[in-house]
Formats: structure tokens, sequence, C-alpha cells
């Protein structure tokens, strides 16, 4: 099995070679038929992203490729094209040229002769042909001088010439002019407009988006014309970077930690190059975070794929409705121990303004008891209002030593349209009294979870809303609920939580309590109530105000 993910490749000039060895890095795992591996489903990436990127879709072996760059390789002689020079009388020659006769510093025949060479061994000559090779949608971004914004190629376009206007660097591959291509006094490098270009992505549900990056490097201060060029286009380029990073979860990014700055390509070759001396444990590295990345994703929390309490086939609607009068019927009858259950929110719907949605998080502690428990039943009321369309759903089950159990999800319906969310959980092995406790955990997202006070909080008016639970096969009661709610700390004293009228009554956790929990979210506080001995529904009132 599988995690897909898509890839956001950084643009990185020289740096080049240190994504190839995270690339190479996956090639290895997906070779490795014994574990998990990473599916990749598409990529998008900047001038030598979207280079490194393309190459690993059209399954370029990357350790054949790496050979290229030693003495008297095709890429020794590429990146000799590209190295430096230390005399001022070319650096001279090279600006008259610039000036005079609009002449980018560097040619890019080069680069496009190995990039065609390496393609057509592939027969590959449009992004269509990638997907057919590979089924690995490649999103290559220049950025359009004319119209002031990114361009993403179309999957007709031509593969190479899109990647040498991708990586088309100002001054140093591309000027204001350029003779015979029209396209050229278009379109430059696509770290201008995008260096980490993650917008440039549609997110599925079942896709994680992961992120190659780089560490921050500090640079000395500009001392001439070049050195001020070049700190001029790198800053600008990093601040892009930094700026589209944020849209995605640190822990999915990985920050390749390379030595050499995006415009050295002469410390790339050579018995002390990049190539040579550091490429290796670059990819040893990868390769190790790799395999944490796929361990964290593959904790048994499915992302649901679908959305189907909005199915309008009414044979499908029946069948989900049928399936829920049997379980009513037979399973749901049969009782079993609630040791603990843990209600946590994350009201990021009462930062006003902000359009990020609610997280929720269940867990259970429960054991069977006089029978073997097979379905588990989860039921959300009022869902539809609530917003609960993302199809964020999660689920992870615990053995008393654990481990992971393996189950299967299906979504029913107690009568069509009501508006009720309901996932019955089918074990794969029954659970028997002695098995001992196992854990439960759920996680979702909604818009809000609150709406009695988000739209009271819009006008600044006092408004309650509830926290309410009802284990309905709790063969006799519960022995500890804990409800834990984390509002923006600017409400922390306008939010309160209090029994119900019709509850057991309960009490305000400590701070102690609550931070006991795990981590709060950055500039959110948390509060809590508890109750022990819980029998039916029960619940707290939250109050704003």
């Amino acid at each position: 099995m599988s995690i897909k993910v898509q890839l956001v490749l950084q643009g990185g000039g020289a740096k080049i070679y240190a994504i190839m060895a995270f690339l190479e890095a996956l090639q290895d795992i997906a070779a490795d038929k014994k574990q998990r591996h990473i599916e990749v489903t598409s990529i998008v990436g900047s001038s030598a992203g979207a280079i490194a990127g393309t190459l690993f879709a059209a399954k370029i072996d990357l350790c054949a490729l790496r050979a290229a760059f030693k003495a008297d390789g095709a890429g020794y002689s590429l990146v000799k094209e590209f190295s430096e020079s230390k005399s001022r009388f070319w650096k001279f020659i090279r600006l008259c040229k610039l000036i005079l006769l609009r002449a980018p510093f560097w040619s890019q025949r080069p680069l496009e002769v190995f990039l065609k060479n390496q393609l057509d061994a592939k027969k590959i000559k449009t992004f269509a042909d990638i997907k057919k090779l590979s089924n690995i949608d490649v999103h290559v971004l220049a950025t359009d001088l004319t119209r002031r914004e990114a361009h993403i190629f179309k999957e007709s376009d031509d593969v190479v010439e899109s990647l040498l206007h991708s990586a088309a660097i100002p001054f140093f591959f591309r000027s204001w002019h350029s003779r015979g291509d029209s396209k050229s006094q278009l379109l430059v490098d696509g770290g201008i407009a995008e260096n980490f270009p993650a917008s440039a992505l549609k997110l599925p549900s079942n896709v994680y988006r992961l992120g190659v990056s780089f560490v921050e490097q500090s640079t000395a201060t500009p001392t001439s014309a070049t050195t001020f060029t070049v700190s001029l286009l790198d800053a600008a380029m990093s601040v892009s970077a930094q700026n589209s990073i944020r849209s995605l979860p640190a822990e999915d990014v990985y920050r390749l930690d390379s030595s050499i700055s995006t415009f050295e390509f002469s410390k790339l070759i050579g018995e002390n190059g990049a190539f040579a001396k550091e490429y290796d444990l670059l990819k040893l590295q990868a390769g190790e975070w790799l395999r944490a990345f796929i361990a964290r994703k593959s904790d048994s929390l499915s992302p649901w794929e679908l959305n189907p309490w909005s199915e309008e086939n009414q044979t499908a609607v029946k069948l989900m409705c049928g399936l829920y009068r049997v379980y009513n019927e037979y399973e749901n009858k049969i009782a079993y121990n609630y040791h603990s259950l843990l209600y946590r929110v994350v009201a990021n719907s009462l930062l006003l303004g902000k359009a990020e949605p609610d997280e929720f998080e269940c867990e259970v502690r429960f054991s069977a008891e006089d029978n073997d428990v097979r379905v588990l039943g989860l039921q959300f009321m009022d869902s539809l209002a609530w917003g609960m369309v993302r199809r964020d759903s999660a689920i992870e089950i615990l053995d008393s030593n654990q481990n992971h159990r393996n189950f299967e999800v299906l979504p029913v319906m107690d009568q069509e349209r009501s508006g009720h969310r309901i996932l019955l959980v089918f074990l794969a092995e029954p659970i028997a009294a002695k098995d001992g406790v196992f854990t439960m955990r759920y996680r979702d997202k909604a818009r809000t979870f609150f709406p009695g006070l988000v739209d009271k909080a819009a006008v600044g008016l006092p408004g309650c809303d509830e926290m309410v639970v009802n284990p309905s096969r709790a063969k006799s009661g519960i022995d500890k609920v804990q409800f834990l709610l984390e509002i923006p700390a600017a409400m922390y004293n306008k939010v309160t939580l209090a029994d119900k009228p019709d509850s057991q009554p309960g009490k305000a956790m400590s701070q102690q309590e609550c931070n006991a929990h795990g981590m709060v979210k950055h500039n959110f506080k948390r509060i809590g109530w508890v109750g022990t001995g819980i029998a039916g529904r029960w619940g707290v009132d939250v109050r704003l105000g």
C-alpha cells in the first residue's frame, strides 16, 4: 500500500544536486517492494526544482545520471559551461555583450542538448508523454514578465523548451532580448514569481503535499555589480519561497542542507565538488526523513476520499439507510465498557476573519464485556450545519499493547437527508473481553463546531453552544469524560464552560490538567471540564459573553 503525495520542489540553481539526492532516495524507497512507499501523483517545481522533478517523473535513473557528472561525463561538461570564471576580462566581455548585444552571460544551448538527450531516450516530447509513462502530472512554472504573473505550462507543451524557460535566470541565462524565440522575451525563471510553487497544486482529500526546500544560508554583503545582482536575485527568490512554504505543515517540508549557493556551479564538480563530497550524505539523510514521513502518514489515519452523505443516487441512499437499520437492530444492542472519553476541539472559527476550519478529536478507551464487539458506531448530529463536508475524517484503533487493528469504515444514514453523519467501523477481528482495553481515536474538521458562538462573536453579542456526548452502548456509564476546548488567546476571558442544566454536575479542569494533554496551538489557550461516573447523555454549555 502506498502513500499518495504531491511533490513541491523549490528552485535552487546549482543546488539541484541536493534535490537529485532527495529524489534518488525516493526512487530507492519505491524500488523496495517489502515496505510501504510514496506514490507521487503530481510534481510542481520552478527552475532547478522543475528540471529535477521532470527527470524523476520521466523515470530517469538518478543514480546513473549522477555518474554523468564525473570527469568526462555529459553532466560534467554541462556544469563546466556554467562555472563562474575568475577572469575579470571574461566578466568584462560578458557585460559588454549584455549591454551592447543584449546577450545573457551564458547560453542555455548546452542545457538544452543535455535535457533533450535524456528525454529523447525515454521518447518524451510533451508533458502528456510523461503522464503516459509514469502517471505523474508535472507542472512547470516560469515567470511571465508581460502579465506580471506565474506561467504554468500545459500538458501539450514541449518539455525541454518549458524547462529552459523555467530555469532562465535573468541576465545569466535570459536577457530582455533573445533572438529567434519570441517567448524568450516574455518568460524568465519561475523562481521570480514563486520559487516554492505550492499554490499551483490542487489537493485531493486523500493526497498529502510534500515540500522540498533548503536550509537558509547567510551570505556575504555584495561588493561588486556581479555579486550585487546575484544577491538581489537570490534574496527575491528566497523570500518568495519562504512565503509559500508556510502553506504546508512544517513537518511535511524537508529542508536540504546544501553547502553551496544558487550560482556556485563551479563547486558542483571535481574531486571536492558537491556531487562527490555531499551527495551520498544528503541522500542518506533524505531516506531517513522519508521513512519517518511514511511512518507518520501510515499511522492508520486514513482520510475519507468522498462525501457520501451528499449522495443523490436513491439506490445508494436506501442501502446506507438499510445498513444503519441492521446495525441498530443487532450490533447497537451489544453494550461494552467505556473507561474514558476525551473530547477536544480547537475553535479556529472564533478567530474572526480567518477561514481555517475547527479541529476535532475524540479518544475513547473501551473493552468488551459479555459479547464480542464487531462493529463500532460514530454518530454526529447536525453535521451539515457544522459544515462537516471537508472529507477530513480519520480513525485509528489500538489494542491493549498499542498495536494498530485493521478495520473497514462504511458511511450510513439513519434516514434520508437527516443531516446526521454516521460511520460504522467494522473490525477485521472481533474484540473479546479477554483482549483488554482498546483505544479508538477519531479526528475531523468542520467549518465550525460552534455556530451559536461564531455568529454572535462576529457582532459582539453573547452566545451559547454546547459540547455533548451520548454513549448509547455504554454498559454502565463512563468512568471519566473530559471536554477540552482551545480558543484564541484574545477570547480567553470571554468564553467559559458550565454544567448543562439537565446534566450530571462536573467541574472545571485546572490549567495543569488541561496542559497534560499535549501542546496548545500558538496564540491559543485551553480550558476544560471533567465529569466522572457519567450515565447517559452528558455535556457542557459553551458560553460567550
